[in-house]
């Protein structure tokens, strides 16, 4: 009868770490730089384009939630921002976003509760020295209208406040709220109605409510002020 011979199996132990370094995910190298290229515009109330001016422009690098790099539009709505320390293959978006800090305005998008913002289309890049994103429109009904409400305050007002003879620069940050159930201000933030997504007027004189609270440090607390107009005189008695 014959007999089976059993020889013992020695044991081999592999270091936790030797496994996780044999099969985890290397990060990428981020040595590459590039220019981000691109324009923003919004619908306009005569259904046409305008551009939007001087808004903050981000790009953010497969899908992370901190920008790669930041800068503006110009006034033409253009943006060309460098970009360093990306891997050398990504997707990537640019957002603009309705926030400037040097003139402190921002609106917020009531629908979302975070600042208005509009994304471009994603754009692979593969060693590129130039991603281009293209003309980027915001056709979005509210959107659209809060971009409108970012331009007229933050470039067309702001500028001529800041020329002579009144060289006035604001010194508080004001946010608007857009679309909201009417149109006032509360300190300090602006509160734009729907109705008056494009209407410049009513937005110009409710800045000039924000615009006397930083000057003298209050403003009529008048419900259902009357005339609703810039160029008007109007709650003078509170």
């Amino acid at each position: 009868m014959s007999k089976s011979l059993r020889f013992p199996i020695a044991k081999v132990v592999v270091p936790v770490c030797l496994l996780v370094s044999a099969f985890a995910t290397p990060n990428p190298v981020r040595s590459l730089s590039f220019t981000a290229t691109g324009q923003f515009r919004y619908t306009n109330q005569s259904s046409g384009f305008s551009p939007i001016r001087r808004a903050q422009v981000s790009i953010f690098i497969n899908g992370a939630t901190t920008p790669a790099a930041s800068g503006l539009t110009d006034d033409s709505g253009n943006f060309s921002i460098p970009v360093t320390g990306a891997p050398n293959s990504f997707n990537a978006v640019a957002f603009v976003i309705a926030r400037k800090s040097d003139s402190k305005i921002s609106v917020t998008d009531s629908n979302t509760n975070q600042t208005l913002r509009e994304p471009s289309i994603s754009k692979f890049c593969n060693s590129c020295s130039t991603l281009a994103f293209g003309t980027t429109d915001v056709s979005n009904t509210d959107r659209k209208k809060g971009f409108f409400i970012f331009d007229t305050l933050g470039v067309t007002t702001l500028v001529a406040l800041a020329a002579a003879p009144t060289s006035w620069t604001p010194n508080t940050n004001v946010t608007v709220t857009y679309p909201a159930g009417a149109t006032y201000y509360l300190s300090p933030t602006i509160y734009i109605v729907g109705a008056d997504g494009y209407a410049a007027s009513p937005i110009i004189h409710e800045y000039g409510h924000a615009a006397m609270d930083m000057v003298y440090g209050f403003y009529p607390s008048v419900i259902g002020c009357n005339p609703h107009t810039f160029g008007a005189f109007s709650s003078l008695s509170s």
